[in-house]
């Protein structure tokens, strides 16, 4: 059985919190789940992800799209970067894997504004030995080239690599090509479930 020698960590409900429905359902009460939908469901915001639309035109083609929701998709739109909060027992993994001599990695469906606005607010990105980022490959997970590019530029074999995230498709892809997986439901379970499969 290989060594894990490597960890990679996915961002969203991994390094950070991204809950729209949780922290906007005080303001937008019963039209939350709709107008969440509307915003990060929508095709453009995963073009926005994968840096092919900045979010200025993500804002004005769903005002089109959702006339009658026009001021709660502004509300969203202007204010979804502070949905995005460290979670501390991932944190607490990352730094404890990083003084053990794991590689730390990083591959996310991540927009150009929240690479800068993670990187002022918590200097996510200080410390990598590597990231794949969609914004900066104009695709995204669960595309297993997310994983094999990664993989390639950092001569990592996928064996020896633990891959956390959220997304169950994602998990299923890199367990396709071979690596280890931890999916997150329970930041707290994970990483211990994390540290149980690197004894």
């Amino acid at each position: 059985m290989s060594v894990i020698r490597n960890i990679i960590f996915d961002i969203g409900n991994v390094l950070v919190s991204f809950q729209p429905r949780h922290y906007y359902k005080h303001v937008l009460k019963e039209a939350c789940e709709t107008v969440c939908d509307a915003v990060f469901a929508s095709s453009c915001w995963g073009d926005y992800d994968n840096g092919l639309c900045t979010l200025e035109e993500v804002k004005q083609q769903l005002l089109e799209r959702h006339p009658d929701l026009r001021q709660e998709i502004a509300l969203v739109i202007d204010d979804w970067f502070h949905l995005m909060k460290p979670i501390p027992a991932m944190w607490e993994l990352r730094e404890e894997c990083r003084e053990r001599g794991y590689g730390i990695y990083i591959i996310s469906n991540l927009s150009r504004d929240s690479y800068e606005y993670l990187q002022r607010e918590y200097h996510l990105f200080d410390a990598l030995d590597g990231r794949v980022l969609s914004f900066e490959e104009r695709f995204g997970k669960p595309d297993a080239r997310m994983f094999t590019r990664l993989c390639e530029r950092c001569s990592l074999l996928p064996s020896e690599c633990l891959f956390l995230d959220d997304h169950l498709p994602n998990i299923e892809a890199a367990e396709r090509l071979g690596m280890h997986t931890v999916h997150v439901s329970d930041p707290e379970a994970a990483a211990k479930e994390a540290r149980e499969r690197l004894c």
